[in-house]
């Protein structure tokens, strides 16, 4: 019953909790760079051109992820907001090679 309502429950303060905020910074970030990695492989530029591009994209993405994370109304829909497309992503960058 307790796990059920730390994890399953909607929360009733208005507080952002540590697990959603824990999982929205790292969940985004490490989400933020799988998609880096995926827009750099497809656009084949050269090193510098992709180090300029990680400078100015990363920080629009990275805010978009965590933002997403964030908002979410339970703790498991969070972890699960992280853990879900970061498979996705990384099973891409998997087949991509």
């Amino acid at each position: 019953m307790n796990l059920r309502k730390i994890l399953f429950e909607k929360d009733k303060n208005a507080d952002i909790g540590k697990i959603r905020l824990t999982s929205a910074f790292v969940g985004g970030l490490i989400n933020a760079y799988t998609c880096i990695c995926i827009i750099s492989y497809f656009l084949r530029y050269t090193i510098f051109e992709n180090i300029v591009l990680v400078i100015i994209i990363l920080p629009i993405i990275w805010s978009s992820f965590a933002l997403w994370i964030i908002m979410s109304k339970t703790k498991i829909n969070a972890i699960m907001k992280f853990i879900i497309p970061f498979i996705i992503l990384f099973s891409f960058i998997k087949l991509l090679g």
